[in-house]
Parts: structure tokens; C-alpha cells; sequence
């Protein structure tokens, strides 16, 4: 397996979702008014967003798609948002390495 590319601009940084991002992915996922935009329920414990993440490490894994935190590099706020997200088809290693850009 390839380590999950980081990108790192000026002002963000484009990441692996971490078991530390849980409260702030529960943040955006609990809140009811922006998740019916994101056409599910909202989450009601943090476990649900220990278990997303769990989710999106295992689609890194398998190859079948990538999920991403984005974190400010000023405050280390980290901004809600589906940010890249692949599920379609299976990511082959030369469409994993060139994620990193």
C-alpha cells in the first residue's frame, strides 16, 4: 500500500482523516440543518464519525476511493466539505500516486 498523499498549500493542508478529526467531522455531521444537503440524517453520537472515518481509511485500503480532511494551517480549523471522493471505480497504483499532485 501507498502512504495516503498530503498536499499542502500556502494556507491548507489536504490530509488523511485521522481518528483525531473525529470531533470536528461529527461537528459537520451532526449538525441537521447543512447534512440535508448531504442527503443522509445527521450523525447523533461521535462514534458514527469514528466509524466514517474508519470507512474512508478502508476505501483508502482497498483502492476503492479517497476521502480527505482540510485543515487550515493558521488555527488548525478544520473545514467541513466533500472534499474528494472517489467510490466509482477501483483507483489503480498510477491514479493512487498521482493524487498527490
Amino acid at each position: 500500500m501507498t502512504t495516503f498523499p498530503t498536499l499542502t498549500t500556502s494556507r491548507l493542508s489536504l490530509r488523511e482523516l485521522l481518528p483525531c478529526d473525529a470531533p470536528s467531522l461529527f461537528a459537520v455531521h451532526g449538525d441537521a440543518e447543512g447534512m440535508r444537503w448531504f442527503g443522509t440524517d445527521p450523525m447523533t453520537d461521535i462514534g458514527e464519525a469514528d466509524n466514517l472515518i474508519e470507512v474512508f481509511a478502508d476505501w483508502w485500503r482497498s483502492g476503492s476511493g479517497v476521502r480527505r480532511a482540510v485543515e487550515r494551517l493558521s488555527d488548525g480549523l478544520f473545514l467541513p466539505g466533500e472534499h474528494f471522493n472517489v467510490r466509482h471505480r477501483r483507483l489503480s497504483p498510477s491514479t493512487r500516486s498521482s493524487l498527490s499532485i
